[in-house]
């Protein structure tokens, strides 16, 4: 995995084992944190948790095949994760949703792998900016 910090757009790309990039906007998460890098650091620890309990309910939303429940739960997520300036997971979780409404198991299934993989170089990249202090 590699980090690279973009100076002009306050931008964080992140390369995956898959050689698919992900870029997050740290200057929203600096900018909602009107640059105090305790609430940054409160910012990223909430977008961690709450993916990751909402990866959990959808993992058992899957296995319940209840896609009323995937679709909630992605939904939720897009607003959220957008907010943060992680845009570039929106579109796995909006065909997530879409994929939940229709309710086709193996897009979901699959939209959930990607998502998972997604989050976990996004929330390696805002804990090792963390640590960095930068």
């Amino acid at each position: 995995m590699r980090f690279e910090r973009q100076n002009s757009a306050c931008e964080m790309l992140i390369e995956g084992m898959s050689g698919g990039r992900i870029a997050i906007d740290l200057s929203t998460i600096e900018d909602l944190a009107d640059g105090d890098p305790q609430v940054i650091a409160e910012l990223i620890a909430m977008f961690v948790r709450h993916t990751g309990d909402a990866i959990a309910q959808v993992r058992a939303a899957v296995e319940a095949a209840d896609f009323a429940q995937t679709a909630r739960v992605a939904h939720t997520c897009i607003g959220f994760t957008a907010s943060l300036g992680i845009s570039d997971l929106v579109p796995t979780l909006r065909e997530l949703e879409r994929a939940s409404k229709a309710g086709h198991r193996e897009d979901v299934a699959r939209c959930l792998a990607r998502w998972e993989c997604e989050f976990e170089q996004a929330r390696r990249a805002l804990e090792h900016r963390i640590k960095a202090g930068s």
